[in-house]
């Protein structure tokens, strides 16, 4: 597996304050405020999505073992009424 390496920037300073691996070509990120993790999709490699804490910057559902979807996952709103994210493919 390939992997990319996302900045994660501090909004009120603009300075990179640290990289996480993401499954390589990341398509979109969704983010949950109730539990503070990210989700990252990637259509070239097995239509998945990475879990990454937001506070650690660490994956909690690793490639191989995150959430598999229908074909070319492309945008995941957050529902802030029911904490749920909502991964909308192609598809």
């Amino acid at each position: 597996m390939d992997l990319a390496f996302n900045e994660v920037i501090d909004g009120a300073t603009n300075h990179v304050i640290a990289n996480l691996s993401a499954s390589f070509a990341p398509q979109s990120v969704g983010y949950d405020p109730i539990n503070g993790n990210e989700y990252i999709t990637c259509i070239t490699c097995g239509n998945a999505v990475d879990v990454v804490s937001a506070t650690t910057f660490k994956d909690i559902a690793v490639f191989g073992e995150g959430i598999f979807l229908g074909e070319d996952p492309a945008a995941m709103p957050f529902n802030s009424r029911n904490g749920d994210v909502y991964i909308i493919t192609e598809y």
